[in-house]
């Protein structure tokens, strides 16, 4: 479906560039009518970073068509020998984009956006706005309003900064969570659409299994102070007030770059002050927590690395019957809640499952003996997204699965207080559920 044409800029809106409570109302570009949105859209760029064929269908599917895939970098290709040819493509294909007017602007304001998912159960919701990196703060120990949820890993900067540095536009693909149990800021505005008090903005499907896509424009003044009000009264409880729960390298990233650009006193009308992103209620019913796999690569013998973790641990191990077991396992029967190790022996498929006891913290727990273990043998870690996808992977030869439980929603903010948690502890959504590139912003 075709986007409407572009709104006038409202004499009452407020200015891109004013930021309350760590958040402003951005200037949001949207790919002009006749542009396929099916095409455009494209997951974000940290999915399926050890499955190129997946990335490589897309390339298929796009061919030449006008597509976010042009202006990203998936992150499978970090490590091809020059970089610097994609990250220039890719800075070039922006600026035409702009020229041909591709994307157009529809104003300062704040885009809701309803995601329905392939699989059964309730939409996610969301609202597109910019935060103010003035308010975010990667460092352990800092009590900024905008948190990371894990640890940022300072190596894991560099590649994404050199990309926005040299970029005219960003797309965003971080999630934040909102501390709003009682579904004061975003869920009115829901209520609005589902009135059909709001203007459709986008109404697409998704690339296939992947759902659908529906977005809302918030862009008079008394929505606007809404959103402001709502975050205010919110402000006034235990903080923090918003946790990054997607893309926290991609926003260190953009918070270096502001960093390096940024003025004494830093002033609100500088676009790479900003970032946009999508903010979700922790407490909205289509965010769903679910485990982040690991997977060893280029092992010389994965039996010897289940011995070592199970002496490291002091877990038990118990052998199951193979792959369709170990799914039952941990999806709810008799292990429901522990973790499972999968590979493929000198005997074939091997399945283990990993019993937990209700005080152990799984992620910190494998998280130290991976990086202990790749410290003492060779190998490659990933982490995957999607059971089914761990799996396949843990299937190569020379490659070790550790498959972990999820984290519940409670105490979630508490946890955050307390510090951030190791990284990649949780996922919001499988691999398919990621934000999708849709949006842009002029940085």
């Amino acid at each position: 479906m075709e986007i409407n044409q572009p709104l006038d800029r409202q004499k009452n809106s407020p200015p891109p560039g004013e930021s309350r409570f760590g958040l402003a109302a951005p200037e949001i570009l949207l790919p002009g009518p006749g542009t396929d949105l099916t095409k455009w859209a494209v997951i974000a760029c940290d999915q399926y970073s050890s499955e190129p064929a997946y990335w490589e269908g897309i390339r298929k599917a796009v061919g030449d068509s006008p597509s976010a895939l042009h202006l990203i970098y998936p992150e499978c290709y970090l490590e091809e020998e020059n970089p610097q040819e994609r990250i220039a493509a890719i800075g070039k294909t922006m600026e035409s984009y702009l020229k041909d007017r591709r994307l157009l602007s529809q104003g300062p304001g704040f885009i809701l956006v309803r995601r329905d998912f392939s699989r059964p159960g309730p939409p996610r919701w969301g609202l597109l706005a910019a935060l103010d990196l003035e308010d975010y703060d990667y460092r352990p120990g800092a009590e900024s309003l905008i948190r990371p949820t894990e640890k940022t890993i300072l190596s894991r900067i560099p590649p994404r900064r050199r990309i926005r540095e040299q970029a005219p536009l960003e797309l965003p693909h971080i999630l934040i969570l909102l501390n709003d149990p009682r579904q004061s800021l975003i869920e009115p505005l829901r209520d609005l659409a589902l009135a059909g008090r709001l203007k459709v903005l986008y109404d697409f499907d998704l690339s296939p299994g992947s759902g659908h896509l529906r977005g809302y424009q918030v862009k008079d003044s008394p929505l606007v102070e809404g959103v402001f009000a709502a975050l205010e009264e919110l402000n006034r409880g235990p903080g923090p007030l918003y946790a990054v729960g997607d893309g926290n390298h991609s926003l260190a990233a953009a918070k270096a770059v502001w960093e390096a650009q940024r003025e004494d006193p830093p002033q609100g009308g500088n676009p790479a002050r900003f970032a946009l992103a999508e903010l979700v209620n922790l407490f909205d019913p289509g965010i769903v927590f679910h485990p982040i796999h690991r997977v060893l690569f280029q092992l010389e013998s994965p039996e010897a690395a289940l011995k070592d973790l199970l002496k490291t641990t002091g877990l038990q191990a118990r052998e199951l019957g193979g792959r369709k077991e170990l799914v039952s396992y941990l999806t709810g029967g008799e292990g429901g809640g522990a973790a499972g190790v999968c590979y493929t022996g000198e005997t074939g498929e091997r399945a283990w499952g990993l019993p937990l006891g209700k005080e152990v913290f799984a992620v910190p727990l494998f998280q130290d003996w991976l990086d202990d273990y790749l410290s003492r043998q060779p190998g490659r870690l990933d982490f995957i997204h999607g059971l089914d996808s761990a799996l396949d992977l843990a299937s190569l030869p020379g490659s070790f699965g550790l498959l972990l439980p999820s984290l519940g929603k409670e105490n979630f903010f508490t946890l955050i207080r307390s510090g951030v948690l190791p990284r990649k502890t949780f996922s919001l959504g499988l691999a398919e559920d990621k934000r999708f590139y849709l949006e842009a912003r002029r940085i």
